[in-house]
């Protein structure tokens, strides 16, 4: 493959990752690993066949266009498609916010000594990623939302009340 190929193919990728809402998301979606999506961001690693297939099912984009930019972006379109402005303005967190998060959250987490499964934990995470990243493009303000998400999950697991789609949250001694 020559460079413009890989640059093309990088950019294919990273749309995708923004439609997933980050690349945390598109891993958990897909099934593949972060550092594998990672990899394909950069560059430096090719899909095979049946991840190119993960990649386009867990995001519902065409898989001849993941592969070869050729034809729609979706199956049901007819013509190529760019991604709407709300997806390129508002991407998936950063590398550095995202572990912001998650660290944020595994701390209530060990300080209020519940449980979750490392899936419904991931599931959380990537769900309350999203909101983060529908709701703000500032990196600031996206960061500044982390204490006030903590501080709902601390009520909910106060409460009793903390579920989430993927899940029961579970305090031992609550």
């Amino acid at each position: 493959m020559n460079s413009d190929v890989d640059s093309d193919f990088r950019k294919r990728v990273n749309t995708i990752v923004e439609l997933a809402g980050g690349p945390a998301a598109l891993a958990q979606k897909s099934g593949l690993s972060r550092s594998v999506i990672d990899k394909y961001r950069a560059g430096d690693s090719d899909p095979s066949r049946q991840r190119l297939i993960a990649l386009a099912s867990a995001v519902g984009v065409a898989l001849e266009w993941l592969a070869t930019g050729k034809g729609p972006m979706r199956p049901d379109e007819s013509a190529p498609a760019v991604p709407p402005p709300a997806i390129v303005m508002a991407p998936g967190l950063d590398d550095e916010t995202f572990g912001e998060l998650y660290a944020a959250i595994a701390g209530l987490y060990r300080e209020r000594g519940a449980r979750l499964a490392d899936k419904d934990f991931g599931a959380l995470v990537s769900e309350k990623a999203g909101e983060i990243a529908v709701t703000h493009t500032d990196p600031a303000i996206r960061r500044a939302m982390i204490p006030l998400i903590i501080t709902q999950l601390d009520k909910e697991l106060r409460s009793g009340k903390g579920t989430t789609a993927k899940g029961k949250h579970s305090a031992s001694g609550s």
